[in-house]
């Protein structure tokens, strides 16, 4: 009868720990992934922000020029016409202490203009519109 020791491959140990070396990797990796994705999706919303702020300003100033109160809710409607992806969506837009508050698409973005700071947050968890 032949011996087991001369056959080739690996021991079910050699196999264990390999396995166990692939779950460490894969549980130290998802986590960096899942940062990424959640910070490539929150520059969307920044980028769509730093839009309806293009629009708030060109809105408050034209208000300011005809000597008018700035209308939030009627600019949210021209935001809405003039920023791409937010047609069907509610915007609502607060100003208060020099901050901008900015929600649309389930989200909130928190923006100070002087410091360019933009804090995105679940529109649920933000206090809502």
């Amino acid at each position: 009868m032949k011996s087991l020791r001369n056959t080739k491959g690996f021991t079910l140990v050699e196999i264990i720990v390999v396995l166990v070396i692939m779950v460490i990797m894969a549980a130290i990796a998802v986590p960096a992934v899942t940062g990424y994705i959640k910070d490539a999706e929150n520059s969307k919303y920044v980028q769509t922000a730093r839009s309806i702020y293009t629009v708030v300003q060109t809105e408050e100033a034209a208000a300011k020029a005809k000597g008018a109160s700035v209308d939030y809710t009627a600019i949210a409607e021209t935001v809405k016409d003039k920023v791409d992806g937010l047609k069907n969506d509610t915007v609502t837009i607060k100003s208060e202490n020099g901050k901008y508050k900015f929600t649309f698409s389930g989200k909130t973005v928190t923006f100070t203009p002087n410091t360019n700071d933009m804090k995105v947050t679940d529109a649920s968890t933000a206090g809502g519109n």
